[in-house]
């Protein structure tokens, strides 16, 4: 059995598979991972939701990097 990454929690129905050194796969309940903070990967701080005035963008804007992040968590631009 698979269990979640954030509760560590056993997810019912789900079947972990064998480890490789090819993929990895992580598990997480939908109301575990809409909790989960998203965080920067180049420095480790809280991301936040964009907001510009004209654009309504998807994504996430790292304030100390001044990134903005796609929701698949690439780099799309540098905001200076």
């Amino acid at each position: 059995m698979a269990e979640c990454v954030f509760c560590h929690q056993t997810l019912a129905g789900v079947q972990d598979v064998q480890p490789t050194s090819v993929v990895v796969t992580l598990h997480a309940h939908p109301a575990c991972y809409a909790e989960y903070q998203k965080t920067c990967p180049q420095c480790n701080q809280q991301l936040k939701t964009p907001f510009f005035s004209v654009l309504k963008l998807p994504g996430y804007v790292c304030d100390q990097c001044h990134m903005f992040f796609d929701t698949n968590m690439r780099p799309l631009a540098f905001l200076p």
